[in-house]
């Protein structure tokens, strides 16, 4: 589907007349894998900002000492341009780079309501600790908040990179989102052609 200035490409989710997304089954001939998502990033030659995503659970618990989350956390794997390509800003810290990405490192960055459970402020959870189920990860970043009506929650999420998810979670039957962003909105038609031709 296209968004402002933006392209997703995922096989389950299809634009509905009200604009609002609707889902498909999820099969194993129309996955993204891993080796397809990246194929992509590394070969797709319009000039656009190319992001890797997916969702390895919708129902992980985060815990610091005594204080732990409710089983509804949103875990986000994604690589070094999705805070670019969502749109989204840090309140304090860092977001991944390609370092991140490449060693699998467990580093973390979560969102606004999650740093309010644990931290007094967004400064003080850089650095710290915290428990995503059974793995101990580092705060490097979090998120400005951006409002419980976005995408994938994210106020509620907790973000690692797609080396270390691949690593803790079972990404084999998982479909890896695609996002293409552009610099100019009148060029969207192109980079989405570009990219269904592919």
């Amino acid at each position: 589907y296209t968004g402002r200035y933006g392209l997703e490409i995922n096989p389950f989710i299809k634009n509905g007349k009200d604009r609002k997304r609707k889902r498909t089954m999820q099969t194993a001939e129309n996955r993204i894998s891993f080796l397809d998502a990246n194929l992509f990033k590394k070969t797709y030659e319009y000039p656009a900002t190319i992001g890797v995503s997916f969702v390895p659970s919708r129902n992980a618990t985060l815990r610091k000492g005594k204080i732990k989350t409710n089983p509804n956390i949103n875990i986000l794997a994604v690589d070094e341009n999705y805070l670019t390509i969502s749109g989204s800003n840090l309140a304090a810290g860092r977001f991944f780079n390609e370092s991140d990405n490449a060693s699998g490192v467990s580093n973390c960055v979560i969102g606004e309501k999650l740093k309010d459970k644990f931290f007094s402020s967004s400064k003080k959870a850089i650095n710290q600790s915290i428990q995503i189920g059974n793995s101990t990860y580092k705060i490097i970043g979090v998120l400005e908040s951006v409002g419980s009506s976005m995408i994938n929650k994210l106020d509620n999420s907790a973000l690692i990179s797609i080396q270390n998810a691949r690593q803790h979670f079972n990404s084999n039957d998982k479909s890896f989102v695609l996002s293409v962003k552009v610099k100019d909105i009148k060029k969207m038609n192109l980079a989405a052609a570009e990219a269904e031709g592919r």
